[in-house]
C-alpha cells in the first residue's frame, strides 16, 4: 500500500520513495561541498603497499561491523514492536526516538573532532592525555544536552502536541523514558571513538554485538510484558548495561573515571561565561 504525505506548506504531496530520492541528493550534494573544502589537504598515492592494505582491512572490518550492529541495535526495538503489536506503536515510539536524536547532535559532533586528536595524542603523550580528553569531551556533552533534556521534560506534552498532533499524547511517558538514554549516549559514543583511536576496533565490535542481543532479547520478553513502554525500558536496561561494561574497560585501559565527567560538564558553565559572553561583553 503506498504511503504519501502531503505538504501543505509548499501544496505538495510526495510518497515515500520521493523521500529517498531526495536523501540520496542531499547526500550527495554535503559529498561535494565536503570534498571542496578538503581536497587541498588530501595527497594520494598510487605506490600499491601490501602491508598498509592488510592493516587498514583488519582495522575496517571491525569498524564496519560496529557501525552496521550500531545502527542494528538502535533500530531493534520499533521492529520489534511492528512485528509484536503492531506498525502503529512502532510509530508512536519512533516520534519519542527522533526527539531524542535531536540531542545527540552534539554527541555526534564532538565525535568527529575527538576521534583524529585521540589518534594523535596517544601517540605524543600517551594514556594519560587520552582519559583527560574522553572525561573532558564527555563532559562538554553533557553540559549541552542536559539542559536540553530538562527543557523537554518540562514541555514534553506541548513538544508532542507541536510535532505529531494530539493523538499521539499517549507518547509523552515514552518520552521521558527515552530521554534517559541521552544521558549515557555520550558516554557511549566517546567509548567507541576513544577504543577506535588506540586500534582495539575488536572490543568496540563485541561490546556492540553483546549490547544487540540483550537489547534483543529484553525488548522481547518486556514488549509481551509491558506493550510499547517495555521496549523504552528495554533500550534503557540495555544502555545501563553497555555504559557498566564499557566504564570498566575504559578504567582498566585508561583509569577513566566516569564521575569526572560530570566535573568537567559542571565547569563548562563558568568556562564558556567567562571566555565568550564576558570576553566579548568587554570588548
Amino acid at each position: 500500500m503506498p504511503v504519501s504525505f502531503h505538504l501543505s506548506f509548499f501544496h505538495f504531496k510526495t510518497d515515500l520513495i520521493t523521500l529517498v530520492y531526495v536523501q540520496i541528493l542531499a547526500v550527495l550534494v554535503s559529498i561535494a561541498i565536503s570534498w571542496a573544502y578538503v581536497k587541498n589537504f588530501i595527497s594520494f598515492t598510487y605506490r600499491f603497499s601490501k602491508n598498509w592494505i592488510s592493516r587498514i582491512f583488519h582495522y575496517g572490518k571491525y569498524a564496519f561491523a560496529t557501525s552496521v550492529s550500531s545502527i542494528l541495535s538502535g533500530t531493534i526495538d520499533q521492529w520489534m514492536l511492528a512485528g509484536i503489536i503492531s506498525p502503529a506503536a512502532s510509530g508512536s515510539f519512533n516520534i519519542a526516538v527522533r526527539i531524542g536524536n535531536l540531542i545527540d547532535i552534539p554527541t555526534n559532533a564532538v565525535a568527529t573532532i575527538v576521534f583524529p586528536q585521540s589518534s594523535k595524542r596517544i601517540e605524543t603523550e600517551g594514556k594519560e592525555a587520552i582519559k583527560y580528553l574522553y572525561e573532558k569531551s564527555v563532559g562538554t556533552i553533557l553540559a549541552m544536552v542536559i539542559p536540553a533534556i530538562i527543557f523537554i521534560y518540562l514541555f514534553d506534552g506541548l513538544i508532542i502536541r507541536l510535532l505529531a498532533g494530539d493523538k499521539y499524547a499517549d507518547t509523552v511517558p515514552i518520552l521521558n523514558i527515552t530521554l534517559l538514554y541521552c544521558i549515557f549516549g555520550p558516554f557511549g559514543r566517546q567509548f567507541g571513538v576513544i577504543i577506535d583511536s588506540i586500534g582495539k576496533t575488536r572490543v568496540t565490535f563485541i561490546i556492540v554485538i553483546v549490547n544487540t542481543c540483550v537489547i534483543l532479547m529484553l525488548n522481547y520478553f518486556l514488549i509481551h510484558r509491558y506493550g510499547v513502554i517495555g521496549a523504552a525500558y528495554a533500550t534503557l536496561i540495555a544502555n545501563i548495561f553497555g555504559f557498566t561494561i564499557s566504564q570498566i574497560i575504559l578504567w582498566r585501559e585508561l583509569k577513566v573515571n566516569a564521575l569526572n565527567a560530570f566535573i568537567y560538564a559542571y565547569r563548562f558553565y563558568p568556562e564558556f561565561i567567562n571566555k565568550y559572553i564576558l570576553k566579548k561583553a568587554k570588548l
